[in-house]
């Protein structure tokens, strides 16, 4: 099964000392650069935040579609990490994307024509809209 993790996940369960509870449910974790790079800058309150990228289990990809990347980000909707988690998501064929801000995931509109985002999610901090395999379809109008 291909996981996908924004940051929120992996350094909220670290700060807690419960990292390894990915590793029991998925395994292998895979997650953008830039999730990477926002946990090693974690500052010093930060406990165990900044090893998360240096776990075994855990594996750091680069998003090759920088233009989806670019588009997440577009006017600030999503923090770096955030987009790069949704667009590395997508390019793997994700079973799974771990993020707190599911939500703000509404906000996304197409680049040309339609976009179609399927991942499901493993939990957020609200309410839910979408089923546990959810798609979100943009048109222009």
């Amino acid at each position: 099964m291909t996981v996908v993790s924004n940051t929120s996940p992996l350094s909220n369960l670290a700060a807690i000392a419960h990292i390894e509870l990915l590793l029991e449910i998925y395994g292998t974790i895979t997650i953008p650069t830039a999730v990477a790079d926002e946990l090693s800058r974690a500052g010093p309150d930060a406990l165990g935040v900044t090893e998360v990228p240096n776990l075994a289990w855990i594996e750091i990809r680069p998003v090759t579609n920088r233009p989806l990347v670019e588009h997440l980000g577009g006017d600030r909707l999503l923090h770096l990490g955030e987009a790069e988690a949704i667009a590395l998501a997508v390019e793997l064929g994700a079973e799974r994307l771990l993020m707190k801000e599911i939500l703000s995931i509404t906000s996304v509109e197409p680049i040309e024509g339609k976009v179609t985002i399927k991942v499901p999610y493993l939990t957020t901090s609200k309410p839910c809209p979408f089923d546990e395999r959810w798609e979100i379809v943009t048109e222009k109008e």
